[in-house]
């Protein structure tokens, strides 16, 4: 990227941007070493644990992992925390909903289920590997239920007919389970800033005095602002609305520009 940018003296297209990066991974990417069975493995991880940590490291190592009782086993596992019934169970997924929003305007049923998991790892322990499975899947049943996210997957323009249906009754053209999700929260707060872009304010700076501040800048600090920039300073020091949005690929010159409006604001009071 830095190589193209100096012959051409400009960022990349987007396609270009694809293509160097599938360069750059196939360049730098180790060769995958070649299949090899389980037992295979386990004669080499058995070789390295020895080689590493002598020759009681095994015996060593299994008496301090609890024997496994098995998947189907109803042995309880002493812990002071009890499988959730329904209101806990509510609560997980409101928690899962939450947390999976703060990253995310949109989510998929996978997105919630990797939170799920992580948030019952944390409050219970389960007496089986069934109890499990059934309590996570509880969870991510009530945290994409209406009542906790809104599915934003567009209506179906054709009905398929059934030979074109799988047996849960979804269309074999659709990804399976990649159906997505957002919240009443996360609606709300995109009106807010809707709202606030589009809310006049009267604090932005006329067009002669941001051009001069900024002259002020580059002369300050010995760094000219590219066409770009300048236009984005511009934008923002004179913009009218109470939020602005400024957009541009990762080199542009965004963190520059803000320092540059920064100057400008400080200059325009």
């Amino acid at each position: 990227m830095r190589d193209y940018r100096r012959e051409h003296g400009h960022d990349p297209p987007r396609a270009t941007c694809h293509q160097l990066a599938r360069q750059a991974n196939l360049d730098t990417r180790q060769a995958k070493k070649p299949a090899r069975s389980l037992a295979g493995m386990r004669t080499e991880w058995r070789s390295s644990l020895l080689a590493a940590f002598g020759p009681k490291a095994v015996r060593q190592l299994m008496s301090a992992v609890p024997a496994w009782p098995g998947p189907d086993s109803t042995v309880p596992v002493p812990c002071a925390r009890d499988v959730p019934g329904p209101d806990r169970v509510r609560g997980t997924a409101e928690r899962a909903v939450a947390n999976v929003a703060a990253g995310r305007a949109t989510w998929t049923i996978w997105n919630v289920r990797a939170e799920a998991e992580r948030l019952a790892r944390a409050e219970v322990s389960f007496r089986s590997l069934a109890e499990h499975r059934e309590t996570v899947a509880a969870i991510v049943a009530e945290a994409v239920s209406p009542g906790l996210s809104i599915s934003v997957e567009p209506p179906a323009l054709v009905d398929e007919p059934p030979v074109l249906r799988r047996d849960d009754g979804a269309p074999v053209f659709t990804e399976h389970k990649a159906g997505r999700y957002t919240s009443q929260p996360v609606l709300d707060a995109e009106a807010r800033l809707l709202s606030a872009a589009r809310t006049p304010v009267t604090c932005g700076l006329a067009g002669p005095v941001v051009a001069a501040a900024i002259d002020g800048y580059e002369g300050l600090t010995g760094r000219p602002l590219d066409p770009g920039q300048r236009e984005l300073v511009t934008a923002f020091a004179a913009c009218g609305m109470l939020v602005a949005a400024g957009l541009g690929p990762a080199g542009s010159g965004k963190t520059t520009a803000m320092r540059a409006l920064a100057f400008v604001l400080r200059a325009g009071r």
